[in-house]
C-alpha cells in the first residue's frame, strides 16, 4: 500500500477551522437535566470524531462567542449546549447570520443560562425547529444504530434528513445560512454519525488538518492522530 499526505493544516484558525463551544452554563443544565447524559461525556463524543476524521478544532468560551471571537471560524460546535445565556445565543447568531455554520447534537438552548426552560429556545430559529414542550430523551434509529434524541423537536424550516418519530438530523441550507442538527447525543463510537458530520464540515469549508490518499483515494483506513505539547507537533500515522 502507498499512502502519502495530501494536506497538512497547522493552523485552525488561519484556514477558517472548527470551533468548540466549552459551555458552563450547559455544564451545570446537564448536571439536573440527566436524561441526555453529562456534559463531559458529550463533549468527549465530539473530540472524539473530530480526531477520528482528522478535524482540528479549538475551544472557545461563552465570552469569547459573546464578543464575536467566533468570526474566525468557518464552523461552531455545540456540545449538549442545553443552558445558553442571551449574549452567547446573540454571538451564535450573529456568527450564523455572517455566514457561519451552526452543528449541534440534543436540544441547544432549551434553558437559560439560570436554568429556567426558555419559553422559545435561543436557536430554534437558527437550527429551523421548534420544541413542544420540554426535552424529552427517546431512543431514535439513525441508520442501522440506535441513540438517544430528543422527541420534543419539530422541523420548521428545516429539512428533516433522517425519517423516524421523532426525527434525526434536520438541516438548513440557505444562501448564506447552514445548520446541521442531529438531535440525538452523540455515541463515543465512530457510525454513520461520522460521515454526517464530516461531509458538513466539508461542505462549509473546513479543512481536515491531514488528509490521505492510498493510490488516489482516500486512506478511510489509515488512523490518524495529531499531538500538539507547547510548540512542538508530533503526526503519527498508524
Amino acid at each position: 500500500m502507498k499512502a502519502w499526505i495530501t494536506q497538512h493544516n497547522l493552523d485552525n484558525t488561519a484556514r477558517g477551522g472548527v470551533a468548540l463551544l466549552d459551555s458552563r452554563a450547559s455544564r451545570l443544565a446537564a448536571d439536573v437535566d440527566t436524561q441526555f447524559g453529562t456534559y463531559t461525556n458529550a463533549q468527549e463524543a465530539w473530540v472524539a470524531l473530530l480526531r477520528r476524521e482528522g478535524f482540528d478544532f479549538t475551544f472557545v468560551s461563552p465570552a469569547q462567542a459573546a464578543q464575536g471571537g467566533l468570526d474566525a471560524y468557518r464552523a461552531v460546535i455545540l456540545p449538549l449546549a442545553l443552558a445558553l445565556d442571551v449574549d452567547e445565543a446573540a454571538g451564535i447568531a450573529r456568527f450564523a447570520q455572517q455566514g457561519g455554520a451552526l452543528l449541534a447534537d440534543v436540544a441547544p438552548g432549551v434553558y437559560t443560562a439560570l436554568g429556567a426552560r426558555a419559553d422559545t429556545p435561543l436557536l430554534d430559529e437558527w437550527f429551523g425547529v421548534r420544541h413542544e414542550g420540554r426535552p424529552t430523551a427517546q431512543e431514535i434509529p439513525v441508520g442501522d444504530a440506535k441513540a438517544t434524541g430528543d422527541a420534543a423537536t419539530r422541523a420548521a424550516g428545516a429539512e428533516a434528513r433522517v425519517a423516524g418519530e421523532p426525527g434525526a438530523q434536520f438541516e438548513v441550507a440557505r444562501e448564506k445560512q447552514h445548520a446541521l442538527l442531529l438531535n440525538y447525543v452523540l455515541p463515543r463510537v465512530g457510525g454513520t454519525w461520522d460521515a454526517a458530520v464530516s461531509a458538513f464540515l466539508l461542505a462549509n469549508g473546513c479543512a481536515r488538518a491531514v488528509d490521505f490518499a492510498d493510490e488516489g483515494k482516500n486512506a478511510h483506513h489509515i488512523t490518524r492522530a495529531h499531538f500538539r505539547y507547547g510548540q512542538a507537533e508530533i503526526l503519527a500515522l498508524v
